[in-house]
This record gives C-alpha cells, sequence and structure tokens, in this order.
C-alpha cells in the first residue's frame, strides 16, 4: 500500500510542472502578440511578411528522399574535365606542362613562379604536388611515376 508521502510529492511535482507549462504558455502568447503587431507595422511599411515558422519536430525534411546523398553530378558526355579557376595554381600549373611533357614536381612549381603565380608559400612544391594528386583523379594529368606527371 503505498505511503500518503510519497503521493503528496509526485502531486507536488506534477503541480509544479503544470504551474512552469503555463508560465511558458503565458510567455509564448504574448510573444505571439507582439510577432503579430510587428507584421502589422512592417505591412503598413509595403514589406513582405514572412510566412510563419513551422513548430515541430526536428527531422528529416519533407520531399527529401531517406537514401539520397549530395555529391557529384555526373559529367555531360563528350565534355572534359572542368577547368580550374582563373589565377588558381592548378590554372598555372596546366600552363607550366607542354603536350607530352613529363615534369616533375619541383620543376612545375620553380616554372609556376617564373610565369608570376604569387605565393608566400614556404612549401610551394609540396602544395603543387597535392594540386598535381587532385588533378589527377580530376582526369587533368596522368601520374608516370613517382613524382613525375603529364597532361592527360
Amino acid at each position: 500500500m503505498p505511503r500518503k508521502g510519497n503521493l503528496s510529492g509526485v502531486a507536488g511535482a506534477v503541480q509544479g510542472l503544470l504551474s512552469a507549462r503555463s508560465a511558458l504558455v503565458a510567455q509564448r502568447d504574448q510573444l505571439d502578440r507582439r510577432i503579430a503587431s510587428l507584421d502589422e507595422v512592417i505591412d503598413d511599411f509595403g514589406g513582405a511578411v514572412p510566412v510563419a515558422v513551422k513548430r515541430g519536430k526536428p527531422g528529416a525534411k519533407p520531399g527529401k528522399r531517406a537514401g539520397a546523398k549530395p555529391g557529384p553530378r555526373p559529367a555531360a558526355a563528350g565534355h572534359g574535365p572542368k577547368p580550374p579557376r582563373r589565377g588558381s595554381l592548378k590554372e598555372f600549373i596546366l600552363g607550366a606542362m607542354k603536350p607530352g611533357q613529363v615534369a616533375r614536381v619541383g620543376e612545375i612549381a620553380t616554372t609556376v613562379v617564373k610565369m608570376g603565380y604569387k605565393s608566400d608559400n614556404k612549401t610551394l612544391a609540396k602544395s603543387a604536388g597535392i594540386a598535381m594528386a587532385e588533378m589527377v583523379r580530376s582526369k587533368h594529368l596522368k601520374k608516370v611515376g613517382r613524382g613525375r606527371f603529364k597532361i592527360r
């Protein structure tokens, strides 16, 4: 048989939760009234009032497929790789290499600087090697050996 003191503790806790809930509901009502008055003022000035935000559970967005993953789309048939951004190290690397030429990473790094690539990088050859490895994956270059690349 339950003791009366135990019930009053649970009842007191429930009563406290109910009063906290009613205080929050009152605050929400007050905020809704303030938002409505701001919307009226914005409407008076001719501004568009944004659609109210839905109050719901966080989770998957409606209309999204569960298995869809973001990623690159396949390239259109007959088109080569996307050219590098203007002024980038990759663009300078492509400009420094001649078709059919097999070049080392260090040679390309010094040629890129001679061509006018501005960089304060103390390890430019390392950055060039990383960029060239990325260009192999994007089908701009072909790796022929350790530290040696040529244009595809």
